[in-house]
């Protein structure tokens, strides 16, 4: 499997109106890339094909507690550089270093497509087997501020970042295209307006700050990479319940699952072999088993929706482990391939 189960931190959390409470369970899962960086490759030749130059709609805007825009004008220096530093070291970190990362400008930049003569000419010049055009780079501030109380201002900054980019491998004719987008977010408070953007960091550092960490991101576009996701399993004061959630803090997981599916077995009571049933459902995940978990979070919901309103939280929580299921079912069979 993905992830380490002897790792795995559990914080009771009371997640719902019920006498039942819900475990948190923090999981690393490995997700596929978009595409898959052949292992023949050794150079990957970054070309920046855009301009330095901020343009006026990139600038951003500030909307006050009174409703009113006004144009957000920051004085930010290049941020390309910051964008590039961050991608090379993205995929030389996930290529487990056995990728060199090389950039240059492109001479005549904003050119849509490289023609194949002055790929050739970057692969001879930079020795590389592979060429990632950087062909647009977008940074998009926004302050929203609020007035919450008669002396308490909240202010959300947040930087969207969008960049454009291409792939030109040597089996290819045309290249793959890629858009990576990513929101950073900081929030402030004061006691007016001023006082709010005052308690902001500073604008320019928060505009660096966003910029590189989209740049990490690229390299998911080009390697598998693990992600975080939130999973539960209930607990009640029902004793067997009781009883496998102490073989579940002991890591004792397969001898909680045998009496998870004793109690759905044979217990009379429905919520209770729902709720056996749904964590049925995370102990064959942890197993990589996503049909058969699957399987267990549809009798979980089968139960549940005999009474929608009372049990419209768990009904909720599970229909998205569902959806989640499935992607991880179609994802598993991507990486396997």
């Amino acid at each position: 499997m993905h992830y380490c189960l002897n790792t795995i931190s559990l914080l009771f959390v009371l997640l719902f109106a019920s006498c039942a409470t819900a475990v948190y369970v923090p999981l690393e899962i490995l997700r596929p890339s978009e595409t898959t960086l052949p292992d023949s490759l050794r150079t990957l030749a970054i070309v920046i094909n855009t301009t330095e130059r901020t343009p006026i709609e990139d600038e951003g805007e500030i909307i006050d507690a009174y409703n009113e825009r006004q144009r957000l004008q920051i004085k930010r220096e290049n941020l390309i550089p910051h964008f590039i530093k961050s991608i090379s070291s993205s995929l030389k970190q996930a290529s487990g270093r056995t990728l060199s990362v090389v950039s240059m400008q492109n001479d005549s930049v904003t050119e849509y497509i490289l023609s194949n003569n002055k790929i050739q000419a970057i692969r001879d010049s930079l020795n590389a087997d592979a060429v990632l055009s950087l062909d647009g780079l977008s940074v998009i501030p926004s302050i929203r501020l609020r007035q919450v109380d008669e002396a308490l201002f909240f202010g959300d900054l947040d930087i969207a970042v969008r960049a454009d980019l291409k792939l030109y491998m040597k089996d290819k004719y045309l290249p793959d295209v890629f858009s990576c987008k990513d929101t950073v977010s900081w929030q402030s408070y004061g006691e007016t307006e001023n006082r709010t953007l005052d308690r902001f960091p500073s604008f320019q550092n928060c505009l660096i700050d966003a910029t590189s960490y989209s740049g990490y991101q690229v390299s998911k576009k080009f390697y598998p990479y693990i992600d975080n996701v939130d999973r539960f399993y209930f607990v009640t004061p029902y004793p067997l319940m009781k009883e496998a959630n102490s073989y579940w803090n002991r890591g004792n997981y397969e001898d909680a699952s045998y009496l998870w599916e004793y109690i759905y077995e044979n217990t009379e009571k429905m919520d209770r072999k729902a709720k056996a049933a749904a964590n049925m459902a995370l102990y064959e995940e942890l197993n990589d088993q996503y049909d058969s978990a699957l399987d267990w979070v549809k009798k979980s919901l089968d139960i549940f929706m005999e009474s929608p309103e009372k049990y419209s939280n768990y009904i909720e929580y599970l229909l998205e482990y569902q959806q989640q299921l499935n992607v991880r079912i179609q994802e598993n069979s991507q990486i396997a391939f």
